[in-house]
């Protein structure tokens, strides 16, 4: 994936906003670039010291409540509570985006899943305090 664009964006001071989207394939035609596939390849080239992922959901809820972190040793615990999201989503939902953060984070790269909806929640992300859930390496 060409990340050039993205690149040039940080090195002048502006934050991308990506989401997924129906991309060509020479091979395929078409196919389903998951925003969350975007956050994970970019921040394995990018370095990140975390990564925030907007959703419209507070972050990983397990048994009706929100968990503060989760490590990929709570996956089995969690897994089969992860539910579809509210809306149509084909690339995986809570549990896609918690898999693709998972991998990430055993590369080093920690990141949390925070309400981009509700007012607030950006700018605590941006400063980097706790929002949502932290989704941290192997324990």
């Amino acid at each position: 994936m060409e990340i050039g664009p993205v690149v040039e964006m940080v090195n002048r001071g502006l934050l991308p906003v990506l989401h997924g989207d129906v991309a060509m394939d020479r091979v395929k035609g078409a196919g389903i670039v998951s925003g969350d596939q975007l956050v994970s390849h970019l921040a394995r080239a990018l370095k990140p010291e975390i990564v925030g992922l907007g959703t419209a959901v507070d972050g990983v809820i397990h048994n009706g409540e929100l968990l503060a972190e989760v490590r990929r040793s709570d996956l089995s615990k969690i897994g089969s509570d992860l539910g579809p999201s509210a809306g149509v989503d084909v690339t995986g939902g809570m549990r896609g985006k918690l898999q693709e953060l998972l991998d990430l984070a055993d590369d080093g790269v920690s990141s949390t899943i925070f309400n981009a909806e509700k007012p607030g929640m950006i700018e605590r992300a941006l400063r980097g305090e706790r929002a949502g859930t932290f989704v941290e390496g192997r324990a």
